[in-house]
């Protein structure tokens, strides 16, 4: 009788050593293994790593530390560029990306956290602008400097205005050295923008109003989510949200 390899044996001792792997871990290290990677940028003054702490705090920062207090969820929050955030919540299971603008053609993309917040979007010169500006017609054949992949830039295409995408950190410097005459974000991050290069940002048009929230991946564990929901729906309740909002404008 021919000789038949016990491959039922073999599966079970792999998944065994596995397990024996696992568990032989020491606790603690098990234990700080994290529930969610959560993904940003450096984009004051909603998200930004504190040079005395290493911290990530700012207006998303310091909501999502909140939420992780209040759940006792485990996360590890990492800063990258933009686009690489993006694309690695896009792909990677139970990771997430804030602040993410909630436009309708990201919604089907990812899980959500919120809406979290509500902020205004604007075309803003520099204050020696001098043409008028009362509607989006008003610039056509006038590139508009704008965070390149971002929400904001879906929102220029959608209106038909000429975008130039830039890099965020950059933005400020590349509109006080006269590379561009107008630039478009949200509110609180033009004033931003303005202050980094060294000039008074005017707002010359409002286009949206926009809602933003954490994007997550779609292989996220829903559990996880429902918790974190909660404990949103509770801090806008209580007025914690709005305190941190306060704190940044």
């Amino acid at each position: 009788m021919p000789y038949l390899p016990n491959t039922t044996w073999k599966r079970r001792f792999s998944i065994g050593t596995l397990l024996l792997l696992v568990l032989g871990l020491p606790e603690d290290a098990r234990a700080s293994t994290p529930d969610l990677l959560l993904l940003t940028e450096e984009n004051p003054p909603q998200n930004f790593t504190d040079p005395r702490t290493g911290e990530i705090r700012g207006i998303y920062g310091d909501i999502v530390g909140l939420l992780l207090a209040r759940t006792g969820i485990r996360a590890e929050v990492r800063p990258l560029p933009w686009n690489r955030a993006y694309a690695e919540a896009l792909a990677r299971p139970n990771t997430c990306v804030f602040a993410t603008t909630m436009t309708p053609a990201r919604l089907p993309l990812f899980k959500w956290i919120g809406p979290l917040t509500e902020e205004r979007v604007f075309v803003f010169s520099r204050s020696d602008w001098r043409d008028p500006v009362a509607s989006p017609a008003d610039l056509v054949g006038t590139p508009v400097m704008v965070q390149e992949n971002s929400g904001v830039a879906q929102l220029l295409a959608e209106l038909g205005i000429e975008a130039m995408p830039a890099q965020l950190s950059q933005m400020g410097r590349m509109v006080a050295k006269g590379r561009a005459d107008l630039f478009a974000a949200a509110e609180s991050i033009g004033r931003s923008i303005a202050s980094q290069g060294g000039f008074e940002a005017r707002p010359l048009l409002q286009l949206a109003s926009y809602r933003a929230g954490i994007a997550c991946n779609l292989r996220t564990e829903d559990e996880t989510l429902s918790r974190l929901n909660a404990a949103a729906i509770a801090a806008r309740e209580d007025g914690s949200l709005d305190m941190i909002l306060a704190r940044y404008r």
